[in-house]
């Protein structure tokens, strides 16, 4: 993930901790809240994982004023 980071200026590579004390406090918690603190508004979302979280994240991105259309989950386009 570093080398496709270091590779592609346009990429963000933030790793995530979700019970890591160690871990600074941006980098700690849910993946999906995590990446609503580092998202831009000109940015693409492409979400991966089982059913429920894929349901639950578009939600969530949704309610964080996320355009439908920006939002890509596997097997579909987009969910307008």
């Amino acid at each position: 993930m570093d080398k496709l980071d270091q590779a592609h200026p346009w990429l963000t590579v933030v790793p995530v901790f979700s019970r890591d004390p160690l871990a600074v406090s941006e980098e700690n918690g849910d993946a999906l809240t995590v990446a609503l603190g580092h998202l831009r508004s000109d940015q693409e979302v492409y979400v991966c994982g089982p059913p429920a979280m894929l349901a639950g994240s578009r939600l969530r991105l949704l309610a964080a004023a996320v355009p439908a259309e920006r939002i890509h989950l596997p097997g579909l386009m987009s969910l307008s």
